[in-house]
C-alpha cells in the first residue's frame, strides 16, 4: 500500500471518491486474503458496496496501469451513493468557505469542529487543517496587535483582547494567548478609586 501508485496523487483521488481504502495484513487476517482471491502481494481489490469484487490488481503494477484499473473499477461500481458523513462534511466545507470568505472566525472554527468530528481523512479534512492553522496566524497576530496599542488605549485593547477571546473559543493557541494578554493589559489600566 504504500507503493508509488499510493502516492500519486491522481491514485489516490480515483481509489478514495468511489472506494473505501481498506488495508488487510496477510500475515494477521488470513481468511480475508483467500475469500478476495488474493494470488500475490500486494493485490488490491475494488468492491461494490457488498463486498462483490469488481476489479483486481495483482503485485507491483506501473503507476499508470493502477491508475486505469481504478478508474475503470469505479467506472463498473456505479455512481456513489453519499454517505451521511460526506453530507455533513460538504455542508460544513461550504459553510467554512463562506465563513473564511466573510472572516467570520466563529462560524469557521463551528464548522471546521464539524469536520474534525467526522474525522474522515481526505481534501475537506485537509483544507480544513489549513483553514484553522491560518486562523491560529491570524488570532495570535491580533491578540499583538492589541498588545501593541495596549499603552495608548487600554480600555480598547482590553475590548479587542475580550472579543478575540469569544470568537477564537474553539483555538486554544490563541485564547491562551488572548488571556495573558489580557492581564498583562489590566495591569496598564489606572486604579479605580
Amino acid at each position: 500500500m504504500a507503493g508509488s501508485a499510493f502516492k500519486n496523487e491522481e491514485v489516490v483521488a480515483a481509489v478514495t471518491d468511489r472506494f473505501t481504502p481498506v488495508l488487510i495484513d496477510a500475515d494477521v487476517d488470513k481468511k480475508s486474503p483467500a475469500e478476495f482471491g488474493a494470488t500475490g502481494w500486494p493485490t488490491v481489490v475494488f468492491t461494490d458496496r457488498k463486498g462483490g469484487a469488481i476489479k483486481k490488481s495483482v503485485g507491483a503494477v506501473p503507476v499508470n496501469k493502477f491508475l486505469s484499473t481504478a478508474e475503470d473499477a469505479g467506472k463498473d461500481a456505479g455512481k456513489p451513493k453519499p454517505s451521511k458523513d460526506f453530507k455533513v462534511l460538504t455542508a460544513a466545507q461550504e459553510d467554512l468557505d463562506k465563513a473564511m470568505a466573510k472572516s467570520k472566525t466563529k462560524k469557521a472554527l463551528t464548522a471546521i469542529a464539524k469536520i474534525e468530528k467526522v474525522g474522515r481523512k481526505g481534501r475537506i479534512l485537509d483544507a480544513a487543517t489549513e483553514a484553522k492553522e491560518k486562523l491560529t496566524v491570524d488570532g495570535k497576530a491580533a491578540v499583538e496587535a492589541a498588545l501593541a496599542n495596549a499603552d495608548a488605549h487600554p480600555e480598547k485593547s482590553l475590548k479587542t483582547l475580550k472579543a478575540l477571546l469569544r470568537n477564537y473559543k474553539r483555538l486554544d493557541a490563541v485564547t491562551d494567548a488572548a488571556k495573558v494578554a489580557i492581564k498583562t493589559v489590566e495591569a496598564k489600566l489606572p486604579a479605580e478609586k
